[in-house]
Parts: structure tokens; sequence; C-alpha cells
């Protein structure tokens, strides 16, 4: 069993979107989903996606992220293919694998709108019928974003951990991902 701990004590939150993510019905019936965390493994999300028939995917690509915005600011021609290329590598999913549920977190504020997109597209492919996500976004342009390491403890409740004072290089409005994330549909 794959086991993660948080460095620092976490907080619990009541999030009204993360029982939009899992129907607990179909969950304890014997639905089997696949799921997607685009942060580091969190205790919390194992232990409560571990009673159900559940694919889990540990995708903790800020690395990658960190890298293709080096490059973005360099290389401000750099092609979107090779962005793309950049996290079809990182993903290194097969063509048949399809996510019910991303957990996206704060990811899409550590990438610029730009390579939002190209990501979206990418990931794209690899999203199921049934599919629903849950990231964040700023509420106001002078909201201060902080590194945080996120969890679900149930169907309900979220636990946060902050990692570092470190703002996220970006502060991305709903409206902004939205555009960027062509395919999906934001609410």
């Amino acid at each position: 069993m794959l086991s993660a701990k948080s460095n620092t004590p976490s907080s619990c939150f009541y999030s009204r979107l993360l029982p939009d993510l899992f129907d607990l019905k179909q969950l304890e019936d014997g639905l089997t989903i696949t799921v997607a965390d685009f942060g580091p493994a969190n205790g919390d999300t194992i232990t409560f996606l571990s009673q159900f028939n559940c694919r889990f995917y540990v995708l903790d690509i800020r690395h990658v992220v960190d890298s293709i915005n080096a490059k973005l600011a360099t290389q401000e021609d750099l092609p979107d293919e090779t962005i793309a290329e950049d996290f079809r590598q990182a993903l290194n999913l097969g063509s048949n694998c399809q996510f019910d549920v991303c957990l996206f977190w704060d990811l899409f504020n550590y990438l610029t709108p730009r390579s939002l997109g190209v990501f979206a597209q990418v990931l794209l492919p690899h999203l199921s019928e049934r599919f629903r996500g849950h990231g964040f976004a700023a509420l106001n342009k002078g909201a201060v974003l902080t590194e945080q390491n996120y969890g679900i403890v149930n169907n309900e409740l979220m636990s946060i951990s902050s990692q570092a004072k470190t703002s996220v290089p970006h502060r991305h409005s709903q409206s902004v991902i939205n555009n960027a994330t062509t395919g999906m549909a934001i609410r």
C-alpha cells in the first residue's frame, strides 16, 4: 500500500465542491474510478480513496511546470508542440488511460495561460465521459496564494498543510482558467 505523510500539521476545511467529485453511493456499490492527483502524494487522500475500487495516479509534475516556465521566460517563440511533448513525457500515460476525477489543486496557478492551454489539450484525451475535476482559482487579483499540500479527508472535508511561504507564480481567476482549458467546463 502506498502511504505518505504531511510535512506539517494539517488544518481541515469543509468543501461544498468535494461531494460533486465522488458519488459515494456508486462508489460504495463497487463502481471503479480512476483518479489523478496533480500534487504530491497525500496520506489523507490515499486513506480516503483506499476504501473504494480506485486506480490512483500521483502526477506531481511541478518540476516539469517549473522547467517549462523557465523555457518560456527565455524562449518566447517556443513551439506549443515542444511544451506538449514535455507534458506528455512527464505524465507518461498510456493511450487507454482515462481519468474520472482529477485533483488539480493549485497546479493551474503555476502554469502560464499559454502553458495551461497546452496542458489542457494534452490531458483532454485522457478524461472520461464522467470526468470531474477540482482546482483552485484566485477570487480576486489581490489574493495571496501560497504553496500548499492538499488532501481529501472525506467526501466533505479537505486537509491543507502549508508547505512554504512562497507565493504561487500566477493567480489565475476562474475566467482565465476557463478560457485556457478548452474542452473542460469550469464552474
